[in-house]
């Protein structure tokens, strides 16, 4: 691979509260997303959970409009496994049509009052 190699792994970075230190811990989780790069990972809280949302992406062959959730716990310490999101969990349009964001990467993302706004990005057909 001439590119280097697309990971998919997850760590936390946290403070120590007694040495004050920063320091990496890789979060092992079932289930998760194919190795990937330009995706958008959100923070998504409401009053009754606290969720990682990540949306698309590419992978040295096309992009993605896969989304996944990963629950956290108290504290941010993640839940041991990644769920993928149903691609019919999009609700209707005016029209009737289901609205699912086509495949990108290269987009930005951005988490607001419990809801993720993605905008932007590229398919890759005429390179991102």
């Amino acid at each position: 691979n001439e590119g280097g190699l697309l990971l998919d792994d997850l760590h936390t970075l946290s403070r120590d509260p007694t040495s004050s230190t920063w320091i990496w811990t890789r979060v092992m989780c079932r289930g998760g997303p194919c190795a990937r790069t330009d995706a958008s990972l959100v923070h998504l809280h409401t009053s009754c959970a606290s969720t990682l949302v990540l949306f698309g992406g590419t992978t040295e062959m096309k992009a993605l409009n896969d989304t996944f959730t990963l629950q956290l716990e108290p504290g941010g310490v993640a839940a041991d496994a990644w769920h993928p999101l149903p691609a019919r969990a999009a609700r209707p349009s005016a029209e009737g049509e289901e609205v699912v964001p086509e495949a990108r990467a290269g987009h930005a993302a951005l988490a607001v009052d419990g809801l993720m706004l993605v905008l932007g990005g590229g398919d890759g057909r005429q390179g991102l």
